[in-house]
């Protein structure tokens, strides 16, 4: 197979027309029809299927989608003259973003996104503290990952800002407290995320083991915020505690501030398509910061 055979087969999946599949490819409707059959004969599969009026694929050829498209993608990037077009160009987006903000934008960005062509094809994972990237943890075909604090290593980091750490509550405190001692913090119910991540480890400077009353731990923090109410605190970010609509009180000492940032693969950073994409979520990310830290 060809690399022509694979664009045509990248706009015959996408498109499901051989009629837009040879406009796209500037060449005739038979000479596509054409090309189809090979790919038919190829691939032991009609891969285009006559439904009513129009064309569907076969469940084999529903497989192949995200694999050609990132397999083109990835082809059509070492070819200098090859113009990546977001207007004109459907591909595959794949980003993994914290709990908060999948809670917070994931809706605005998927719009945006989709604003420019309405065929890209968009995965977007909600990373829990449990599933946040480690070192070495698998992150081939990720454009980018939202809201990790800590570094990702073959990663590069574009900050947005800083968010200090505070204590979260519902309705555990009183409405006119305005500070806590050193001591009310270490005795008051916490809740925890299962497993300690981010900005949350930075809380060893309190003392190992935890000094803290933990009362409470769960592996989701919009579980956790829900469950605060009047029996429970949590230490985060403001950011956090604004999208979730929750009070909150300054820490009684010194937390480093956390970052408020994006990552992107570091082979990725020339790459026309991941550039147009953390444009896309640079216009997002400054839109959700004048909504929640202005």
């Amino acid at each position: 197979m060809g690399s022509s055979d694979l664009i045509i087969l990248r706009h015959l999946l996408i498109e499901k027309n051989v009629s837009t599949t040879a406009r796209l490819m500037n060449v005739s409707q038979p000479a596509i029809t054409m090309r189809l059959g090979r790919l038919r004969t190829m691939f032991k599969d009609d891969i285009l299927v006559r439904d009513g009026n129009k064309m569907k694929l076969t469940p084999k050829a529903r497989d192949m989608v995200n694999p050609i498209i990132r397999i083109t993608d990835e082809m059509l990037a070492l070819i200098p003259e090859h113009d990546f077009d977001p207007h004109t160009t459907p591909t595959v987006i794949t980003i993994q973003m914290t709990e908060a903000f999948y809670e917070a934008c994931a809706k605005m960005l998927i719009d945006e996104l989709l604003s420019y062509h309405s065929q890209h094809k968009i995965n977007m994972t909600m990373l829990s503290c449990t599933t946040l990237p480690k070192p070495r943890y698998p992150t081939q075909n990720i454009d980018v990952v939202i809201g990790v604090p800590t570094h990702i290593e073959g990663f590069c980091d574009e900050i947005y800002g800083n968010e200090t750490g505070v204590l979260i509550y519902d309705r555990y405190f009183d409405e006119h407290k305005q500070s806590i001692s050193y001591e009310e913090y270490l005795q008051a119910p916490h809740i925890v995320l299962s497993e300690q991540s981010g900005i949350h480890q930075k809380l060893n400077i309190v003392g190992t083991p935890d000094p803290r009353n933990i009362m409470l731990q769960v592996s989701s923090l919009k579980i956790a915020t829900e469950l605060l109410q009047d029996h429970y605190v949590m230490t985060d970010s403001t950011i956090t505690a604004r999208i979730f609509n929750k009070n909150y009180l300054p820490l009684p000492f010194s937390l480093a501030e956390i970052p408020f940032k994006l990552s992107y693969p570091e082979h990725l950073k020339h790459d026309k398509k991941n550039r147009w994409i953390r444009k896309v979520c640079h216009k997002v990310m400054q839109e959700l910061l004048k909504k929640y830290c202005s």
